[in-house]
């Protein structure tokens, strides 16, 4: 099937270009962490200070794994552990500035790409591209209700 290819040389080409941008300095507190480690700190960005249980369930790992990642990010500086204003006994995941110097290049790129394409694509396509887009995550998000 067309599609299927298409998707993933269209991941693959991303990957490229951010690693590509890491491999060339202009997200240089990325280059020491792995690929792992990056999702978890994307996760936890886009999450907005996650609990180690939400964290835990959105990456589907266990509480103790996240429990060793954070330990390891606050070590490294990259998070913090705050008090939830909810319950004292709550505690949530905050990126600090220097896990932000390391999300945000990436968010950044992935605007910037997308920006790129979309500004040579005829609107028409840009619309019915986002539709498709829209339609793909619907599945991907009962797919993920259903786990």
């Amino acid at each position: 099937m067309e599609i299927k290819e298409e998707l993933k040389k269209l991941y693959a080409n991303y990957f490229k270009v951010y690693r590509n941008a890491i491999k060339n300095g202009e997200i240089p507190e990325a280059s020491n962490i792995s690929v792992s480690q990056q999702g978890y700190l994307e996760t936890i960005y886009h999450m907005d200070t996650p609990t180690f249980g939400e964290l835990a369930d959105e990456i589907q790992v266990t509480k103790p794994a996240v429990t060793v990642m954070v330990r390891k990010f606050i070590n490294e500086g990259f998070v913090e552990k705050i008090q939830a204003q909810e319950d004292g006994r709550i505690f949530r995941i905050k990126l600090t500035e220097k896990g932000m110097r390391i999300v945000a290049p990436e968010v950044k790129l992935l605007d910037e790409i997308i920006d790129k394409v979309t500004s040579k694509i005829e609107e028409k396509k840009v619309k019915e591209f986002s539709k498709m887009i829209n339609e793909f995550n619907q599945v991907f998000e009962s797919e993920i209700e259903d786990i």
